[in-house]
């Protein structure tokens, strides 16, 4: 019997952006090898639009490439994903990982995700822009307290101590390592609001579960590695937060 080869995947990316992370996540954990096409966000070539994504966001996904095939230019009629939730979705449709193996635990997962996305990541990088006032820092602590009592706190805190993670936790990871280790090094608008927020994450007993949950998911085989040069990447996030610097 003839061995059945992993298809092709070519993934378009850019180590800076929490979103493309999300994709490199999901192949890490679900062993899909992929071909990495690192896209500069500030220079993005001519090709990468008209032939890739026309919205010229990262990541997007090449899935069943022909062997071949030039990643900057793929056929007419070739289908290419973006969005990175849709690619996370690919990515476990495939490879028939990134899942609980029980659907309801599958969609409370995406549920929980969704409402950190709705509440608290939306304000997120609007508030490390911001001065750091009481004001600014309540924008984030206040949903971020409630998105905690309601999902992580129920049922003493349950649901993040199951064994696994999947499609999901890939999809907000990144944003908790922006939350947690950019606020430690103060990236944003001078720094202080980030500082600030670290201090009540890592102090204040009602994210002691969410201190836990990035805890374990900071320590996944999955989510290690998945950016090639983290103190690149908290620079590039000081330019962009900060730009007048």
């Amino acid at each position: 019997m003839a061995t059945q080869t992993q298809p092709r995947a070519i993934l378009y990316s850019a180590d800076a952006c929490p979103y493309a992370q999300r994709a490199r996540i999901a192949a890490k954990a679900s062993g899909l090898n992929v071909e990495i096409v690192e896209i500069d966000l500030q220079n993005k070539p001519e090709w990468y639009a008209p032939r890739i994504n026309p919205a010229s966001k990262v990541p997007a996904i090449w899935y069943d490439a022909p062997r071949d095939a030039d990643p900057t230019s793929p056929p007419p009629g070739t289908t290419i994903i973006p969005e990175s939730a849709l690619v996370v979705e690919l990515i476990a449709n495939a490879t028939g990982k990134l899942t609980y193996g029980n659907p309801v635990l599958d969609t409370q997962a995406h549920l929980i995700q969704q409402r950190f996305e709705e509440t608290v990541q939306s304000k997120l990088f609007p508030f490390m822009k911001s001065q750091g006032t009481d004001d600014d820092i309540e924008t984030v602590l206040k949903p971020l307290k409630a998105w905690v009592k309601e999902y992580l706190d129920a049922d003493d805190g349950k649901f993040i101590k199951r064994k696994e993670f999947a499609a999901g936790d890939v999809l907000i990871a990144p944003f908790l390592t922006r939350m947690f280790d950019h606020s430690k090094v103060g990236v944003g608008a001078g720094g202080e609001g980030s500082k600030a927020l670290y201090k009540h994450l890592n102090t204040d007993p009602e994210f002691e579960n969410l201190r836990a949950y990035y805890d374990k998911l900071s320590s996944w085989d999955g989510f290690k590695g998945t950016v090639n040069d983290p103190e690149k990447v908290v620079e590039k996030m000081k330019g962009f937060l900060n730009p007048s610097k």
